[in-house]
């Protein structure tokens, strides 16, 4: 296996990507699982900023979970020398399933310096050296571009955080939604239904202030005031229009949007531990079964 790298910055030449290749002996499986799966992975130090696999997503289906949009486009190995390119990109926001947004998702760029990628197939792990260096054209210094990527590394873990409590709030809804309805059914249907009614209006107050329901499609974006992640959104956008250190706005704006994001999450938090506390005390009483809640994605 060997790592060949390119110059960071726009109108970078060769194309902005690092190539590296790789030679398997062997056909890859149309479907592969276990041993027969090529993994590469992207690191700085022990930190692992991208993998991608050649193991295929889940087939649709009925009751099956929604894809994950986060997931990186599955590897297609071949017999012989494969070559995959690397975008010196780290992994990208991890947005609610068929998130409206409008402005850029992508991962950060990350910054000049040296890199690691490890290749595993079975029992077999390669490791080989990346270096990304500043294209020479810019009058950049490297010091800014760090800061660059690791604001914009910042930035994006809020958008995370931001569609991760969504998607807590929203199971969360469904599970009460759902436990109301049994309640009923089964003669149950007060004070159940009147604390459901209560939890549910305070978890959809928290939402919308996360994410605009209101949003189906891009254009929407125009006639709707956008909630906390379309702003966050916005910062990654402008921040990496061109290559350099994040503006004294940027940050300054970043900062007032993390504090309301603080406060938001610090609010959801009180209702996931009294509020959804109080529902499933009452539930309990009605010998049904409670409501609990997803675990944090541990995704960055």
């Amino acid at each position: 296996m060997e790592g060949e790298g390119g110059p960071r910055g726009v109108g970078a030449n060769p194309p902005n990507g690092v190539f590296v290749y790789y030679w398997l002996k062997e056909k890859p499986a149309e479907k592969p699982k276990g041993k027969d799966v090529v993994t590469i992975e992207i690191l700085d130090g022990d930190t692992v900023l991208r993998t991608f696999t050649s193991e295929k997503p889940p087939e649709p289906g009925e009751g099956a979970p929604p894809p994950d949009e986060s997931r990186e486009r599955p590897l297609e190995p071949k017999q012989g020398l494969n070559r995959f390119v690397w975008d010196m990109r780290m992994l990208k926001a991890q947005l609610v399933p068929k998130a409206i947004v409008w402005g850029n998702t992508q991962g950060p760029k990350v910054a000049p310096g040296s890199y690691v990628v490890r290749l595993k197939k079975g029992e077999t792990v390669l490791t080989g050296k990346l270096a990304v260096k500043p294209h020479p054209g810019l009058k950049i210094s490297e010091a800014d571009l760090a800061a660059q990527a690791a604001f914009l590394r910042e930035v994006r873990d809020r958008i995370t955080d931001v569609h991760q409590a969504v998607l807590r709030i929203r199971d969360v809804k469904a599970q009460t939604k759902e436990v109301a309805s049994r309640a009923e059914k089964l003669g149950k249907k007060e004070p159940v239904a009147a604390k459901a009614k209560a939890l549910t209006e305070k978890l959809t107050a928290a939402e919308e202030k996360l994410v605009n329901p209101k949003l189906k499609s891009s254009q929407d974006v125009l006639n709707f005031t956008p909630a906390l992640d379309h702003q966050f959104v916005g910062i990654a956008s402008a921040a990496s229009s061109a290559d350099g250190a994040p503006r004294p706005a940027e940050t300054a704006y970043y900062a007032e949007l993390k504090a309301k994001l603080d406060s938001v999450l610090a609010e959801l938090n009180g209702l996931l531990e009294k509020d959804l506390s109080e529902f499933n005390g009452t539930v309990r009483d009605a010998g049904i079964p409670p409501v609990s809640v997803l675990p944090k994605s541990d995704k960055k």
